[in-house]
């Protein structure tokens, strides 16, 4: 995992993500509220419960993750919603143990839930960030990013131990397309 990465998950367990309601606390900024709704801004609004961006991407991602899994398993899984214990404390989802049994695979899609929570809280810092409801094409390229992101150095490596994670990496991207058109 990237120093970047590991540096994010440190701030988020411990908590000293910022916030607005930090910035608001320090005399910073006028409002605790986020800068895209009215509600306060805390670090689990920020990360999952923004209805405006990071509930969306959350929406989204599970959405691909579970089309995928549907792929591997060759077969209709009921979808995967990943919630609060997922996202900030790093609790891998039931369904990714039972239906991906590589194990470095597994780890790829928990590292891919990082990647996507280090994206989310640096692009709601953005001050071009558009405010009222985000098009779902920001949303679509969000995810797209994080895969391109992960998948990009290790087809760079060429690493045979690593051609299940690249499929899935394929596989996602393939069914993000899908959902773009």
């Amino acid at each position: 995992m990237p120093s970047k990465t590991k540096e994010t998950s440190f701030q988020i367990l411990n908590r000293t993500v910022w916030t607005n309601r930090k910035a608001f606390r320090s005399g910073i900024i006028d409002t605790p509220s986020c800068n895209r709704c009215d509600q306060e801004e805390l670090m689990e609004y920020k990360l999952h419960q923004c209805k405006i961006y990071s509930a969306c991407v959350w929406a989204k991602f599970s959405t691909l993750l579970t089309k995928t899994l549907d792929h591997v398993a060759g077969q209709r899984i009921a979808r995967i919603d990943l919630c609060p214990l997922h996202i900030i404390y790093n609790q891998p989802h039931e369904s990714i143990a039972f239906y991906i049994q590589d194990s470095q695979s597994q780890v790829a899609i928990l590292h891919l839930i990082q990647e996507t929570k280090r994206e989310i809280i640096y692009r709601r810092m953005s001050p071009n960030a558009p405010l009222g409801p985000t098009p779902l094409v920001r949303i679509h390229v969000h995810i797209s990013s994080v895969i391109t992101k992960m998948s990009s150095p290790m087809e760079y490596q060429g690493c045979k131990v690593q051609s299940n994670i690249m499929l899935m990496m394929r596989l996602m991207l393939g069914s993000l397309q899908e959902m773009v058109a």
